[in-house]
């Protein structure tokens, strides 16, 4: 009897130690997946296998993201000082760059776009930032209305 536990044993470590390396990916999601620390390719959405110790891997969400940008102190080109603030959305196309080629890639595009808009500011004029923003106010005023008009529209067909 003592011959025949041993290859049991042996078996079921050896499904535990499979069952333990499956992992579900959804389908929004992306799995960078490292053999021994060299990238080896990307899970699709579905229930994979990997092999732990040997295998690791990091989920990527592609989903829209969209993040707050603080209030940024800038200086327009006529040396006006001002507070900007923008809501930044963003979405990541390609999983294993995002990892492979960026270390912190969420924070990485937050700083960029920081400096993409202090920079932004600092080569336009306060009147022009000032008319810009009221033209896109004018703007969504008028979508606004063009709404309201087509909502009007369809209570009145029915």
């Amino acid at each position: 009897m003592a011959v025949f536990s041993l290859p049991i044993n042996i078996l079921i470590v050896i499904i535990v130690y499979l069952l333990s390396g499956l992992r579900v990916i959804n389908e929004y999601e992306r799995g960078i997946v490292f053999f021994l620390g060299k990238y080896i390719g990307t899970f699709q959405p579905g229930l994979k296998i990997m092999l732990p110790v040997l295998m690791t891997w990091q989920k990527v969400d592609l989903r829209i993201k969209a993040i707050d940008v603080p209030d940024q102190d800038a200086i327009t080109k006529d040396n006006v000082s001002i507070k900007v603030n923008a809501v930044l959305y963003y979405k990541v196309s390609e999983a294993n760059k995002a990892i492979l080629e960026v270390e912190h890639y969420n924070y990485a595009v937050a700083q960029l776009a920081q400096t993409t808009m202090r920079d932004v500011v600092g080569e336009a004029t306060l009147d022009e930032l000032l008319s810009k923003l009221s033209k896109k106010e004018e703007d969504n005023e008028d979508e606004e209305d063009e709404e309201d008009e087509e909502d009007e529209e369809d209570e009145e067909d029915e």
